[in-house]
């Protein structure tokens, strides 16, 4: 409704005769702001599953995610829309531990929260041995609970991968 009422303004303003370019820069800008505005209704691009899963038909490119982010990213998220209107998030989350520290959490926030509660996978990347396990999912985030099977012997850091949807046919992963 506002974009016929924008038209309508625009072209009752042209009506009368003055400076061409002027006229035709005031276009330049009315239609641009309308395209600009109507960006989410036109179909978008779809990037491709995350690293290590297999390949999705329908994929638009065939980008990835990038390669493992340097040693002093601690987040990085990447939001997905899919083919059936859905979103999935996925990322890389970074947990460091003192000298003797064996345990700690990472949250990570789901923005726009998801409709439902979401399936969260999550997986060491690097880093010393451990266990991760999905504390505490709801739909506006989770927390991930990160134990190391022996206690820190220096600062270290584990890099996490994780994927989170309300449903995926086989769980996506960077090993799969």
């Amino acid at each position: 409704m506002i974009s016929v009422a924008t038209l309508a303004l625009a072209a009752s303003l042209s009506l009368s005769a003055g400076n061409v370019g002027a006229l035709l820069g005031f276009w330049a800008v009315i239609v641009g702001e309308e395209l600009w505005a109507w960006r989410g209704i036109l179909p978008g691009r779809r990037v491709a599953p995350p690293p290590g899963s297999a390949p999705v038909d329908g994929d638009l490119t065939d980008e990835t995610e990038p390669a493992e982010p340097a040693a002093d990213v601690l987040q990085q998220l990447t939001l997905r829309t899919t083919a059936d209107g859905n979103q999935e998030l996925s990322g890389w989350l970074r947990i460091r531990f003192d000298v003797g520290q064996r345990s700690g959490s990472l949250h990570v926030a789901f923005c726009p929260p998801f409709g439902q509660v979401p399936l969260v996978q999550a997986e060491a990347l690097s880093g010393p041995e451990c266990r991760i396990k999905a504390a505490q999912v709801l739909p506006y985030g989770a927390r991930l609970d990160v134990k190391l099977d022996e206690p820190a012997g220096e600062r270290e850091s584990v890099l996490v991968w994780f994927f989170a949807a309300v449903s995926w046919p086989s769980p996506p992963g960077p090993g799969s």
